[in-house]
């Protein structure tokens, strides 16, 4: 298995707000134990995405992508599911996402991962776009890979593997791909770049995601979203 790991280069928040946000209104309205952020979204009901996206004018990109991570990680199976489904349309039958988090490191861009990725590599030695990627002289091994899957090692299969997917033109499809898929589910971003890694060479560094602990909001979601409050707050004065 594969992990790939995007580069963000941009988050559009509010599109990605308008997007992310109301279904998860729908869980707040319905959970009964509930902190003082998670009364204050109920509280605000149908007016609660207008709100969120004016206070994303009062916050920093380090307080917004908080909020992009609390929501991708609300929704991630829903992202999966379309980044599946739109990576099915370039390559058929190649790609199985396990699972899409999201990394925030204060200061620095946001990573999103698409982990625990299954590739099925016959279908991808035997993918037209790939086919016209490989060497003469390395296609021996590589078609011969593809029909006798059993009798080569598992390693060198998924070497190979990752070699073809990080080439410019591969990795540019997989790309819009995934970006297509995200907007499909809500999210709106745009990539800047991609890493294919084994999912052996990423467990060591797990991504650092927003976890639910008590009710539905994080205490990172909660501090950012009291702190845009305060500052719009404190602009009417």
């Amino acid at each position: 298995m594969i992990d790939i790991i995007l580069d963000i280069e941009r988050i559009d928040y509010e599109k990605s707000v308008e997007g992310l946000l109301p279904p998860v209104l729908e869980w707040v309205s319905k959970d009964e134990k509930l902190k003082e952020a998670d009364r204050f979204l109920k509280k605000l009901g149908g007016d609660t995405v207008p709100v969120m996206k004016k206070l994303l004018s009062f916050l920093d990109d380090d307080a917004k992508d908080e909020i992009i991570v609390w929501l991708l990680t609300r929704h991630g199976d829903h992202l999966r599911q379309s980044a599946d489904d739109y990576l099915g349309k370039i390559f058929p039958g190649v790609f199985r996402i396990g699972s899409v988090t999201a990394e925030n490191k204060p200061g620095s861009r946001l990573l999103f991962r698409a982990k625990q990725v299954d590739v099925t590599y016959s279908a991808l030695l035997d993918s037209p776009l790939v086919e016209n990627r490989i060497p003469s002289q390395g296609s021996g091994l590589l078609k011969g890979a593809a029909r006798l899957l059993n009798m080569i090692p598992q390693p060198q299969l998924e070497k190979q593997g990752i070699a073809l997917l990080n080439t410019d033109k591969v990795k540019a499809k997989v790309i819009g791909a995934l970006t297509e898929g995200f907007e499909k589910a809500g999210l709106f971003v745009t990539i800047r770049g991609m890493e294919i890694v084994t999912a052996s060479e990423s467990a060591g560094a797990p991504a650092e995601t927003t976890e639910k602990k008590e009710g539905l909001i994080p205490d990172a979601f909660e501090d950012a979203l009291f702190d845009g409050v305060a500052a719009w707050l404190r602009g009417t004065l």
